[in-house]
């Protein structure tokens, strides 16, 4: 190892020095950093955060709603796998988002995919699973049993059943 490089010659360029290297000065109070203009602006600024943070935010409540409602319509619809995927789904909510964020972070840096977004991607959309299926599922279950007997009556296949008197049913 070299003098003064604790890290030794083999760590250059590992998410150690990475994550050391976008360390910002903190010597500065709560207020003196929120009210100045340079927190808010710049690549770094309060904003730029924000806007990736709800950017991300979007694409994860969008990618569980497409993988989430399709799953959980057609279970309801055809009452199938009820207990296991609820239970399996119930369970999921107990796992702290935090402590997947934090179990996945260093697995990411490891690899070299860096410190965001994926390890937060993921953690975010195991939060947001859970809700999604539990609530399209419930909506789609509760359909008044009458209106998809009559709907059958009419003609209707299973499919039209599903997209047509349930998901509609589900919006009311």
């Amino acid at each position: 190892r070299q003098a003064g490089d604790p890290l030794g010659p083999e760590r250059k360029g590992s998410a150690v020095m990475v994550l050391a290297q976008a360390a910002e000065r903190r010597d500065i109070g709560v207020f003196e950093w929120l009210f100045d203009p340079g927190s808010w602006t710049g690549a770094n600024g309060i904003l730029a955060s924000l806007a990736d943070t709800l950017a991300l935010c979007s694409i994860v409540v969008a990618v569980a709603g497409v993988t989430m409602v399709p799953l959980a319509a057609f279970l309801a619809h055809t009452r199938r796998g009820e207990v296991a995927v609820s239970w399996a789904v119930t369970l999921s909510r107990a796992v702290p988002t935090f402590a997947v964020a934090g179990l996945l972070v260093p697995i990411s840096l490891r690899n070299g995919w860096g410190f965001e977004p994926w390890p937060i991607f993921i953690a975010l959309l195991l939060l947001a699973l859970p809700p999604i299926y539990l609530n399209t599922y419930t909506a789609v279950k509760e359909v008044d049993p009458s209106t998809i007997d009559a709907a059958r009556a009419m003609g209707l296949r299973e499919r039209d059943v599903l997209l047509q008197v349930e998901q509609i049913g589900r919006a009311h």
